[in-house]
């Protein structure tokens, strides 16, 4: 009876903790799914963004290649949006529990672990390397735009939205104080290489979207979720 009833015990603790573990390891999915749908989501905002800020660049070429004819003036529209950076980071927060706490052994399917494991490293590896690059030569074009453009509308710019009450019609036109042609072509090279460092972004980062969006996929046959 002693070794029936310790037998019991034993299997009765062993049964708790499958339970907890079942538990723990649906909450983990569970929490990782919104992740990945966080992930695809804000993907495909930066995808679009980019987008639209191709064409600014291409129109700041034609300014650099002929200032005169814009009155020394970079247009606003132009250099706003090739300026405002199109970038996004995701945190992981599953993925960086999941390794802290050691509870990767609760992911029984060793694909999609690998899965798991193999989008994380994209993340943390081409993805990241290519935003430092993005930053970069943001900060390099700021750098160089202080050199070329009067600033005095850009921080006008930025106090008017901080108040709230950007008015375009008002203009916000950068006017050149230098006409060094070296500085003028270094200045719309960096323009050229930000627009190519965003092309790359943009095919890397629809590569990024359909690993997600396939994890998330595999996720959910996996668990049997719709």
């Amino acid at each position: 009876m002693l070794f029936l009833a310790v037998f019991c015990g034993f299997l009765a603790e062993n049964l708790r903790e499958s339970y907890v573990e079942r538990h723990r390891e649906k909450e983990y999915i569970t929490s990782l799914i919104n992740d990945l749908k966080y992930d695809t989501l804000q993907f495909k905002q930066i995808i679009t963004a980019i987008n639209n800020k191709l064409p600014y660049f291409d129109s700041l070429s034609l300014f650099f290649n002929d200032p005169p004819s814009y009155n020394n003036k970079a247009p606003y529209t132009y250099w706003f949006n090739s300026l405002i950076m199109a970038i996004y980071m995701p945190d992981e927060p599953t993925i960086e529990q999941l390794k802290s706490s050691g509870n990767f052994r609760l992911v029984k399917n060793k694909k999609l672990l690998d899965s798991i494991l193999v989008y994380d490293n994209h993340i943390k590896g081409v993805h990241l390397s290519n935003n430092n690059y993005l930053l970069n030569f943001h900060q390099q074009i700021l750098a160089s735009n202080n050199k070329i453009f009067d600033n005095s509308n850009f921080g006008r710019l930025l106090d008017d939205w901080l108040h709230q009450k950007i008015n375009v019609t008002t203009g916000y036109d950068l006017n050149l104080i230098s006409k060094d042609q070296s500085l003028l072509k270094e200045l719309s090279n960096k323009y050229i290489d930000l627009k190519i460092t965003y092309i790359f972004s943009l095919m890397e980062l629809r590569d990024r979207n359909r690993e997600a969006e396939q994890l998330l996929s595999f996720i959910k046959k996996e668990y049997h979720l719709n």
